[in-house]
């Protein structure tokens, strides 16, 4: 899949294949084919080149938040999260874009803003909040009203910020989101789910319950799934 910025195609084929997967995946076990072992060698290597400001880490970070392909950009985010201090240009450059803003790493996003605000020259931080409060604009009102998603993501991302650092609209603004949809979740959100189903109790657990419970089981379970055949028309 790709989303465009400044006409450019920006791929995002291999960004399920970082840590970003697993992150938005609730799954009994993860594949862990070849492309999945070399972005999570590529990541972890990228991040500890940042975390010890390498010289290779100061001559590519650039290219890594500027790539086409979204599961670089996403490891220059994480990085840039663990040392927002030595990477404030980086750290502007993403969060004064509205692009960035608006993909699907949001959570991500959130992150990068609650570690890196405070470390911003006033005139950037009044930037990016003026950015966050005009987000999705052409979007803000559907034919049902208030765009519920616009809203969120809005709050998401000035929950994120200190209180004392927004303007009196801003936290009007974030009092009012709350108000209406609840806080931010502190947890990610969930793109892909999978995994074994297990029933509710053993088959020996089965067996030693009596005919009426088995019924009540199955007219129960009848009225769940509409679906389900009773057991009291199945052919004997």
């Amino acid at each position: 899949s790709k989303k465009f910025f400044g006409g450019a195609a920006f791929s995002d084929n291999f960004l399920t294949q970082t840590s970003f997967g697993l992150t938005h995946a609730r799954v009994d076990s993860h594949h862990v084919g070849s492309e999945f072992t070399l972005f999570n060698a590529i990541e972890e290597a990228c991040l500890l080149h940042a975390k010890e400001n390498t010289s290779w880490w100061r001559k590519h970070e650039s290219k890594l938040r500027q790539s086409y392909e979204a599961a670089l950009r996403y490891i220059a985010i994480r990085a840039y999260t663990e040392n927002p201090n030595i990477n404030l240009t980086g750290v502007e450059a993403i969060l004064v874009d509205a692009d960035m803003l608006t993909y699907r790493w949001s959570f991500e996003i959130a992150q990068l803003l609650n570690a890196s605000f405070l470390l911003l020259e006033l005139d950037v931080q009044t930037k990016i909040v003026d950015l966050i409060v005009n987000i999705h604009a052409e979007r803000e009102i559907d034919n049902k009203g208030q765009n519920p998603s616009v809203v969120m993501l809005r709050r998401d991302y000035l929950q994120a910020i200190p209180i004392f650092c927004l303007p009196p609209a801003a936290v009007d603004f974030l009092n009012h989101a709350k108000l209406r949809f609840g806080p931010s979740s502190d947890r990610p959100r969930i793109e892909r789910e999978g995994g074994l189903v297990r029933p509710p109790f053993s088959s020996d657990e089965l067996l030693g319950l009596s005919d009426d419970a088995v019924l009540q089981i199955d007219r129960k379970s009848t009225r769940l799934n509409s679906s389900h055949i009773p057991l009291s028309r199945m052919p004997s």
